[in-house]
């Protein structure tokens, strides 16, 4: 396929859920006025979530991409794959494989889970360390943080802080639901 890393770096690394994610693809080699279909697939562990038709726009050599909100919000935040593959005559021309970055919308989380931000980031940070969260993008965001990336030891940190949070909020939960005490043994 044409320049392969030129085509990854005009896709975007990260997609939000319940954004409309648009981009545009230069691509010479496989231009739509030579002939060529383009598609765009996003792929789950289990499932295909969408296959998206790419439209010419008025450059010739461009395509456009718009992956719409009844999609990317029913996307599971973490790490996807994509397949961007190249027709012409009904025959595959081209495959390029890659992995996008779906990051999690707080706003569109909160109407369906009851999870505080805490724990939804610490539930991030559970699935990072435990390699279910795939990170090969170049970068990524974890607690307000856009990085390349996360030495393990400032991941438990992280987990560790996050943890203490999860846990203060809880026992404030607790305290106030009730007219019970709760009480901590320390070892000093």
């Amino acid at each position: 396929m044409q320049d392969e890393e030129s085509i990854k770096s005009q896709i975007p690394s990260e997609i939000t859920q319940g954004d409309v994610a648009d981009f545009k693809i230069s691509i010479p080699a496989y231009a739509p006025t030579d002939g060529f279909l383009h598609t765009f697939t996003l792929i789950g562990r289990s499932a295909r979530f969408a296959t998206i038709q790419a439209v010419q726009i008025s450059i010739p050599t461009k395509i456009s991409i718009a992956v719409p909100v009844s999609i990317t919000e029913t996307l599971p935040a973490g790490s996807v794959d994509y397949q961007f593959r190249v027709h012409k005559d009904n025959r595959t021309a081209a495959v390029l494989l890659g992995t996008v970055l779906i990051a999690e919308n707080l706003e569109l989380a909160n109407n369906s889970d009851t999870r505080s931000d805490h724990q939804k980031i610490l539930d991030l940070i559970d699935q990072a360390l435990a390699g279910s969260n795939r990170i090969t993008v170049l970068d990524y965001e974890i607690a307000g943080r856009r990085i390349r990336s996360i030495p393990p030891s400032e991941l438990i940190q992280l987990r560790n802080y996050y943890q203490s949070l999860v846990y203060k909020a809880s026992l404030e939960d607790v305290g106030s639901r009730s007219n019970q005490r709760v009480v901590r043994f320390v070892r000093s």
